[in-house]
């Protein structure tokens, strides 16, 4: 019964949804997540990416990574993580890469799922999330190449996402280059190999 001062005026589902995401956005500092997912959302209700950024506040680039990030993580996993608001677009994409191994998914998942995990910050749930995935990314440790006369050429460390080669320049300062301008004709000698395994 009290009386109130408001501002009435006709808005069409397109300058709603910018008025909607520009009012929450001044209400409250909104986590990353949290951004990408009202942006995914949106997406799916067929707004243009256009009224999404103005909603958002971003641009065409920015939105692109945050749809992308959004979409490659499992709904159940980021209810369960929650708004995560000390975790930053950088960390999320980090998860993403994590969750590309052989059911890292399933692990994840496992992890949210444990009795103490619902009692935690959010930020800690994504926390526990990310070093379970991390820690179980590892597949084997870092191994040295030698060459027949024992000379250490280089340093060899694999996961469950990435392969990586460092190489000593000391000892072999053109080796590394050698190795980048070779990598053309041995890729394609990988491929012919896999090619020739699989049809066999």
């Amino acid at each position: 019964g009290r009386p109130a001062k408001c501002i009435v005026r006709q808005l069409d589902d397109e300058a709603l949804v910018v008025a909607q995401g520009q009012e929450n956005s001044a209400r409250r500092d909104l986590s990353f997540i949290e951004r990408a997912s009202f942006g995914a959302t949106l997406e799916d209700r067929g707004f243009a990416r256009d009224v999404i950024m103005a909603a958002l506040s971003v641009d065409k680039t920015e939105l692109s990574r945050m749809l992308s990030t959004r979409r490659a993580l499992p709904d159940e996993l980021v209810a369960a993580i929650g708004a995560a608001p000390g975790i930053g677009r950088r960390r999320w994409m980090e998860l993403v890469d994590l969750l590309k191994a052989k059911k890292a998914v399933a692990r994840a998942l496992e992890v949210t799922r444990k009795p103490e995990f619902g009692g935690r910050t959010s930020d800690q749930r994504f926390g526990d999330v990310a070093g379970a995935l991390a820690t179980s990314a590892v597949t084997s440790p870092s191994q040295e190449w030698r060459d027949k006369s024992g000379l250490r050429v280089a340093q060899v460390r694999q996961t469950a996402t990435s392969f990586s080669i460092a190489i000593d320049a000391k000892v072999a300062p053109d080796f590394g280059q050698f190795l980048l301008e070779e990598l053309p004709s041995l890729y394609e000698c990988y491929r012919a190999r896999r090619a020739t395994s699989t049809n066999n």
